[in-house]
């Protein structure tokens, strides 16, 4: 009742406001419409005392205004009041500020709108469930303890996620070396001294001169260590169950140490040498850096202690390299979860590198466990549901909430007794737990590196361990300071071609406006998204033509933007909206003289998997003689142990006794299955390996005849398509199906096709005329390399010839010739009964 009373006593307030003001700013909308009706320009020229007065008005005005900005921006993360300012006499640019002002509240109305609606649609659940339970701790009925237990109940959870806002300080700016995001050489490791090495650190830290494959490098130092070092011997045999870990509760378990001072890292540096095992996690943030941010560590002990270690501590930072002494000790288990951009980030950032490292994801995928995710494990192995809100925020922030220090301290408070029981399960399956630790080996043998020295064909299974965090443009002279035109898989910006369908001619577009948001990124170090998101640069590009460069203006680029803003961050480019529109305006103009029919030229010797790695590449006609089309069926030995090779491996999976060796088809193996065939009604055939061999004979020798002869080859009944287009044909060639063959049998014969026609769907023409090897060649890659189903074949309607039809009644009697009797066409009603080849 108390509550209701105040809603009303601050309803009643409200309206008492707007009824006061709501008509002084109805006259002040009148009148301000009033004077700029009249031409106050021309009265301040005949008048100085106007124009003294309007001018006094005008600067009063703005001061106004801007105090209004400045109150607006408070609210909202996408403004800087000191970014946005009216100025006088500026009358465009006022109206440009104007306009994302009022975008960017609308944009945060909306929002907050939504966000209103979504806490109104739960609040009848939560009064209704309110009165039947009372959460008094994180323990459930259910079994499972909850990290947020309005999760559990389907109640909105009162704390919000905090994010940083435009006006945040960047840690990076305070650290004591400022962040350089223009490489002139590869990335060196950042440390100075190397605990428990086997190899010396002045051996590590050489310089790996370049190959064709791989640009000039240094090695990850670790990576002789992390491959040679034996894990302790303990992890390769069963832990008695009197020293296996259990962690502590997760209701009424202590807080973590924050640990953000040299000093403290000292005391956890004595308290980590006593630990057999540790768990390590990494909160990551890579919205307003270039290369990314480590922005906090967990980590608990086998002594039962939670740790959160603050990396963005511009006095601690420096010294994080110490943990070395530890992360790199072969006998102390690491053990972390999906380690894989984890060793990336310590590297990268902190100078720290693994030995002994076990990754509970390959842990989860030796045991085919199904789910792999860290939340999986926690709810497989201890019963403990997280929260995954919180994977969304803002990790720079400081200090942290309470609630974030929990979500942080969760991920690895349970890990140390998964990695036990995980452990157990492992030993219980022959060499999964040695696979395990094999594979957590390779994670932690990755190494970053900078994009412009990052390995050709990064993912291919040579490269795979060297990882660059960003999708950054090399700074090579050959690419900052020219269209490339070439757009292989290597340059950063090809994926946003195709995955956007980029046509040909704005190409050259996104590849300036890529360049000039990677060089502004690095610049500001902000990710490029923050910079623009990808959105609106596909929407730029898709805005501009090249040749029409007098359409670029800031207001029709800021059009653009403001219509895409809701899809990507738009901050920046607002911000330097003028730089931008003159950027396009140059492009337009410079690519001009760019040579579409040589780009064109290029774009068509692209190999076909950057667009769609399935695409198999047709085949060309051009300079190609029958030889190179049939080399590969030439040579029988090679094909005949190729084939060998696929049908060993086939019957093995028959029969599992049977060994596999390379042999030829005319050897012992020759009458080995091949395949089981299952026909209709549950009939069983079983195709032999001769009989393969028979086809294979067949193909080659035909291949091997005079082409100018016709040839007759058997096929079976499956494999006959187009009967009617046959039929007629032979009206037209006087070739009587039923003269040819014998009764019961089909023959096909291969005739020439049109040349002008290489689409395996035209119909055949006269038997007597194949002379040209081209179109031998395609009918042999169309119509047998890659037959088309049967039910796409019955579908297809015979060409009609359209320049002559001797049916005609024009023709006949032109001719003087009786009516002719037009041959039925084969109804696809009818069976119809071929004759099988021999198996």
């Amino acid at each position: 009742m108390e509550s209701n009373s105040k809603n009303e006593i601050v309803k009643s307030e409200t309206d008492l406001l707007l009824e006061q003001y709501a008509p002084l700013l109805k006259n002040l909308i009148r009148y301000s419409s009033a004077v700029n009706a009249k031409d106050i320009s021309f009265y301040k020229s005949i008048e100085p005392s106007i124009k003294d007065k309007a001018e006094f008005i005008n600067r009063q005005l703005v001061d106004i205004m801007n105090e209004l900005l400045m109150s607006s921006t408070t609210i909202s993360n996408d403004l800087n009041s000191e970014d946005w300012r009216f100025e006088n006499d500026s009358e465009l640019e006022n109206n440009q500020i104007m306009s994302n002002i009022l975008d960017s509240l609308l944009e945060k109305v909306e929002i907050n709108i939504d966000n209103h609606y979504k806490q109104r649609k739960y609040e009848k659940v939560y009064q209704n469930k309110n009165n039947k339970l009372q959460i008094n701790s994180n323990q459930i009925e259910d079994g499972y303890t909850y990290l947020d237990p309005n999760e559990n109940t389907n109640l909105t959870s009162t704390n919000i996620v905090p994010k940083g806002n435009a006006n945040m300080i960047k840690p990076q700016s305070k650290f004591l070396k400022s962040v350089n995001n223009f490489e002139t050489s590869p990335f060196k490791p950042i440390i100075e001294f190397k605990p428990n090495a086997i190899k010396s650190l002045q051996d590590s830290l050489k310089l790996i001169e370049p190959t064709d494959e791989i640009p000039l490098h240094y090695e990850n130092p670790y990576s002789y260590e992390i491959m040679n070092s034996e894990y302790p011997e303990w992890i390769l045999k069963s832990v008695p169950e009197n020293e296996r870990y259990e962690s502590i509760p997760w209701v009424g378990s202590p807080e973590a140490i924050w640990i953000d001072t040299p000093e403290k890292l000292s005391d956890l540096l004595i308290e980590l040498n006593k630990c057999k095992v540790i768990a390590i996690d990494l909160e990551h943030h890579d919205y307003r850096t270039y290369h990314g941010l480590t922005s906090l560590m967990q980590i608990t002990t086998d002594t039962k202690i939670d740790y959160l270690i603050d990396p963005l501590s511009p006095e601690l930072r420096e010294n994080l390299t110490s943990l070395n002494e530890i992360f790199t000790n072969p006998n102390i288990i690491k053990v972390l979860h999906g380690a894989f951009m984890d060793v990336i980030w310590l590297q990268r950032d902190l100078g720290l590198y693994l030995v002994s490292l076990f990754d509970t994801f390959h842990a989860a995928k030796q045991l085919s466990l199904g789910k792999y995710s860290l939340a999986f494990l926690l709810e497989e192995y201890v019963k403990f549901r997280t929260s995954k809100k919180w994977q969304l925020a803002d990790w720079r922030i400081r200090p942290l909430s309470n609630e974030m220090r929990d979500y942080a301290k969760a991920d690895t408070h349970f890990l140390i007794e998964i990695f036990y029981k995980m452990h157990e399960d492992l030993l219980k399956i022959p060499n999964a737990l040695q696979k395990a630790l094999y594979s957590s080996r390779k994670v932690a043998n990755r190494r970053f590196e900078y994009p412009t020295y990052r390995p050709k064909n990064l993912s291919m299974s040579s490269n795979n361990d060297v990882v660059t965090t960003t999708g950054g443009v090399p700074l090579n002279e050959e690419i900052t300071q020219h269209i490339t035109l070439n757009y292989d898989k290597d340059l950063p910006w090809t994926n946003l071609i195709y995955s956007n369908g980029i046509p040909l001619e704005r190409r050259p577009l996104l590849e300036v406006l890529f360049k000039w948001r990677d060089n502004e990124a690095r610049k500001n170090d902000e990710s490029a998204r923050y910079i623009m998101s990808d959105f609106i640069l596909v929407s730029l590009v898709n805005s501009f033509e090249i040749g029409h460069e007098e359409a670029v203006d800031i207001n029709s680029v800021m059009n653009v933007i403001n219509k895409n803003s809701k899809f990507g961050g738009s901050y920046h480019v607002r911000k330097c909206i003028k730089e931008l529109t003159e950027t396009i305006k140059d492009a337009l103009v410079e690519l001009k003289g760019v040579d579409l029919n040589k780009l064109q030229a290029l774009n068509n010797h692209l190999i076909t998997d950057i667009e769609n790695e399935e695409t198999r590449p047709s085949l060309s006609l051009s300079g190609i003689s029958i030889e190179d089309v049939y080399s590969s069926v030439k040579d029988v030995s090679k094909l005949q142990q190729q084939f060998t090779l696929f049908n060993n491996f086939y019957n093995k999976s028959i029969n599992l006794n049977k060994p596999i060796h390379i042999e030829t088809i005319n050897d012992k193996n020759e009458n080995g299955i091949f395949a089981i065939e299952y026909g209709k009604k549950g009939k069983v055939s079983v195709i032999e390996n001769k009989s393969i061999k028979k086809r294979i004979d067949e193909i080659v020798e035909f291949f091997g005849e005079d082409m100018s002869k016709n040839v007759e080859f058997e096929i079976d009944a499956e494999e006959i398509g187009e009967e009617e287009n046959d039929e007629e044909e032979n009206i037209e060639t006087g070739i009587n199906n039923k003269e040819v063959a014998p009764k019961n049998e089909e023959i096909i014969t291969l005739r020439k096709k049109r040349s002008d026609r290489i689409n395996p769907n035209t119909h055949k023409r006269k038997a007597d005329a194949i002379t040209e090897a081209e179109d031998l060649s395609v009918d042999f890659n169309k119509s047998i390399l890659e037959k088309e189903p049967e039910d796409r074949r019955r579908s297809k309607k015979p060409m009609k010839k359209p320049s002559f039809d001797p049916y005609s009644r024009e023709v006949l009697d032109e001719m003087n010739i009786p009516q002719l009797k037009k041959k039925k066409m084969v109804d696809r009603s009818r069976n119809i009964v071929f004759k099988q080849s021999k198996r």
